[in-house]
């Protein structure tokens, strides 16, 4: 881009910095002069206009070149597969032992009636519920 007249543009500065997944891109100018006459105002704001107009960016992103070499590819982690298998074998024994050995006191003052009439109905909604 041509400004065609050096007395507005004195320097043109662009700087690009990032942080984690943020890019930061900053443009700065100065002009030559402290202001600008009025007759040429309406030419400067037009060509100050043509500038932000044509700053368009396009990002391209290649995962393969962010990253070092064999750590984008798929690495089997055996401690992981030893952890998982021993908390899984835990919670499996656990389960195991506390259906067969608890034996909770019964309630004497309960009654084993049967759920019958209108109770039926939200025990019919509990027990569809996680299905829907």
């Amino acid at each position: 881009m041509t400004w065609g007249n050096p007395i507005y543009l004195s320097k043109l500065h662009n700087s690009i910095s990032g942080e984690d997944s943020i890019v930061y891109i900053r443009h700065e100018y100065e002009v030559t002069k402290e202001y600008i006459s009025g007759d040429t105002v309406v030419d400067f704001l037009r060509k100050h206009d043509e500038i932000f107009d044509n700053l368009t960016y396009y990002v391209i992103y290649n995962r393969a070149l962010g990253e070092a070499e064999g750590e984008g590819k798929f690495r089997l982690s055996w401690l992981m597969v030893v952890l998982s298998m021993t908390v899984l074998l835990g919670a499996i024994v656990g389960a195991k032992k506390l259906y067969q050995s608890y034996d909770p006191p019964s309630f004497p003052e309960a009654e084993n009636r049967q759920i019958g009439g209108w109770l039926i109905l939200p025990t019919i909604g509990l027990c569809l519920s996680p299905l829907a």
